[in-house]
């Protein structure tokens, strides 16, 4: 009769082979994770550069120049439409919602209820995606409120009156 023989325990080196075997995978594992939280990295600083480089279109000087403006107790009209016409001169301006700010004022001012509409569309925009004006900007307005005047343009103009001033 054939006793079965008793189970033999692994060899050492067959023991040494599994665990040299699971260091490199352990070792593929986290060189495949530094390379992803490297490359995770690299993705962010481009987008981040990307968001910095931005540049405003209008600048504390601009910002400086509309503020002298509104504040001006002669001349208040053609200094606005100077800050204005400057604004609107500037390319890419309707990217900037200080220059689109500025050039709402002025079409306010001057009662044009079709460009107000358009600006006031443009600052909607902006402010969903979280563009804000320049923090030296002298009294901002809301853009609801911004919105009721426009309304109130619109209303004018609808029922014969003088929608649009020559000032």
């Amino acid at each position: 009769m054939d006793t079965p023989t008793p189970p033999q325990e692994p060899q050492a080196e067959n023991v040494e082979v599994v665990t040299k075997h699971h260091r490199s995978l352990i070792m593929a594992g986290i060189f495949v994770l530094l390379i992803i939280l490297v490359l995770a990295l690299i993705v962010f600083a481009v987008i981040s550069k990307k968001a910095s480089s931005s540049k405003a279109v209008c600048t504390d000087a601009t910002v400086t120049q509309y503020n002298q403006a509104i504040k001006s107790t002669s001349d208040f009209a053609a200094k606005m439409k100077e800050v204005a016409t400057s604004v609107e001169s500037k390319p890419g301006y309707e990217k900037d919602s200080t220059c689109v700010y500025i050039a709402f004022q002025h079409y306010a001012y001057v009662r044009n209820a079709d460009k107000t509409r358009q600006l006031v569309e443009l600052l909607k925009q902006h402010a969903a995606q979280k563009k804000q004006l320049n923090p030296n900007v002298l009294n901002p307005e809301p853009v609801k409120s911004m919105e009721q005047y426009v309304e109130s343009l619109e209303y004018s103009r609808s029922v014969g009156a003088d929608a649009e001033d020559t000032r």
